[in-house]
């Protein structure tokens, strides 16, 4: 649960700015194109970390990886920060989603773990949406004060996130243990 809610907290603020990284790629000269590079890049180096990082989590230790992949990706922050060109930006991004590759196995193995077996989804659901049914009402002030635009990524996102978790946190697990 502690590990759900502050998760929770750290996404949210990641929430926030997502809607404003392809305007951050178009600032520093890059085009849309490279916006769709960038997140592709990311993706594959996501998925390769993310195999390795359930080796790494029974080997090296869970709580080890979280704490040391946690520390980095806030560290990586520094890299968006200090890019000159959008050409730095496919280096944080590919740092950020090998550490959040490598992170997540131990996160999904410790939540696992500690939830009972009977209502192990609901448990990894819950890591997965975290704070995502709160912020609706957020999003809503957004686009009443910043406009539709802006509002509807947000809300879009969200709605797919959440409507994926009220099925599965209100509704019956299927597996059967």
């Amino acid at each position: 649960m502690v590990m759900s809610l502050t998760g929770g907290l750290w996404a949210f603020g990641g929430r926030m700015r997502g809607p404003f990284f392809p305007l951050f790629v178009l600032a520093l000269g890059g085009s849309y194109f490279d916006i769709g590079l960038i997140a592709s890049i990311g993706s594959v180096f996501m998925i390769v970390s993310s195999l390795i990082g359930g080796y790494l989590a029974d080997t090296v230790g869970r709580k080890k990886i979280i704490y040391l992949m946690s520390f980095l990706i806030s560290l990586n922050t520094l890299v968006y920060f200090a890019s000159p060109s959008w050409e730095y930006l496919i280096l944080a991004s590919s740092l950020n989603s090998l550490f959040v590759g490598l992170r997540g196995p131990a996160i999904s193995a410790i939540i696992a773990d500690s939830t009972k077996v009977e209502t192990r989804t609901k448990g990894l659901r819950a890591r997965a949406q975290r704070l995502s049914l709160c912020c609706r009402a957020f999003y809503g002030k957004i686009w009443s004060v910043k406009g539709p635009t802006l509002g509807i990524s947000l809300c879009i996102r969200n709605f797919n996130d959440s409507n994926y978790t009220e099925i599965h946190l209100f509704g019956r697990d299927t597996e059967s243990p």
